[in-house]
């Protein structure tokens, strides 16, 4: 037994509200955001014009998705516990509590992450055992329309208050639209087709609260994400709109990633009718690197991609002494 024409149209009303206004939440992004990386992944960027998208659950802290969704688990479980909750609310808490995953082995999002400043202390200590790292300042404000996938951006938010309120008020929303939806409803149809629909339609809508709510310890990462979702299991898609991701071993492990590349973003760097930027629109040079050779070095292998612009490089002024 299926949801019907009336049933399918109240669910996507609902999801798509929801949705829309997550998605404004984002739609401000700093002109410029920088992604701190090491020497090897920047002569990876420059010579292969591309960043890398991995899958997020293989992400090098995989705590990030278990914080989230355990938030959410808490927050079904405080809602369960709520009096004057229907029938039918208190099954759909039930069901989605112990079923809820979003990322199955279906579906996942790609991400890489950037910051909003570019010259943090605790990220270059990151890189400080690898010899140094690089910041590379990326403009989306003119070049996210000409990556060759489907991307986004997304800030990551550590207000554990506004966490709670984001997933509490999609609960609230989810659960008036069942009651309005069971009303009158047999309890078969509801039982078999009206919670299950729901349950889906809640995984889908807070699929991005996963990737987008970290620790309020990590406050200081200033983090936004460039996102791509797209299916990642083959059976499912047996046409030609599956695209295989590439893949990398790190440590034992096999892990998935997509690539995004710049090509367009550069190409339209170079004509003066787009007014667009090159999409690399600063280079700081972490505090354990000799600055003046790499700043050749790194000249022209920006001039080689656009021989018109203006390289802009510059050394972290913090002092060694502080990493």
């Amino acid at each position: 037994m299926n949801v019907n024409d009336q049933e399918k149209q109240a669910i996507s009303k609902l999801t798509e509200s929801i949705l829309s206004k997550w998605i404004d939440s984002h739609k401000f992004f700093p002109n410029t955001l920088y992604h701190y990386t090491s020497a090897d992944s920047l002569v990876g960027i420059f010579t292969s014009k591309s960043i890398w998208l991995t899958d997020l659950r293989y992400m090098s802290d995989a705590s990030e998705l278990q914080y989230s969704k355990a938030l959410i688990r808490k927050r079904l479980e405080e809602k369960s516990k709520e009096p004057g909750l229907s029938y039918e609310g208190s099954e759909f808490l039930k069901r989605i509590r112990d079923s809820f995953d979003p990322f199955s082995h279906r579906f996942s999002a790609f991400s890489a992450s950037f910051c909003e400043e570019g010259n943090l202390l605790s990220q270059w200590r990151a890189y400080r055992g690898q010899g140094g790292g690089y910041s590379l300042g990326f403009d989306f404000l003119h070049s996210l329309r000409f990556l060759d996938r489907p991307c986004v951006l997304r800030k990551v938010i550590y207000d554990e208050m506004q966490q709670v309120s984001e997933v509490d008020t999609t609960i609230n929303l989810f659960l008036e639209a069942i009651d309005e939806q069971a009303s009158n409803k047999a309890a078969e149809h509801i039982s078999s087709s009206i919670l299950p629909a729901f349950c889906k339609a809640f995984s889908s809508t807070v699929g991005e609260y996963l990737f987008c709510f970290k620790h309020p310890d990590f406050h200081e990462e200033k983090e936004w994400r460039l996102v791509y979702s797209c299916s990642v299991n083959p059976t499912f898609e047996r046409d030609m709109k599956f695209q295989l991701p590439s893949f990398r071993a790190n440590h034992g492990n096999v892990i998935p990633y997509h690539i995004v590349h710049l090509d367009n973003a550069i190409n339209a760097s170079k004509d003066d009718t787009y007014g667009v930027p090159f999409p690399i629109v600063e280079v700081i040079i972490g505090p354990t690197i000799s600055s003046k050779l790499n700043m050749e070095s790194l000249s022209i292998m920006i001039l080689s991609m656009n021989s018109d612009v203006v390289p802009n490089i510059r050394q972290s002024e913090i002092p060694l002494r502080w990493l």
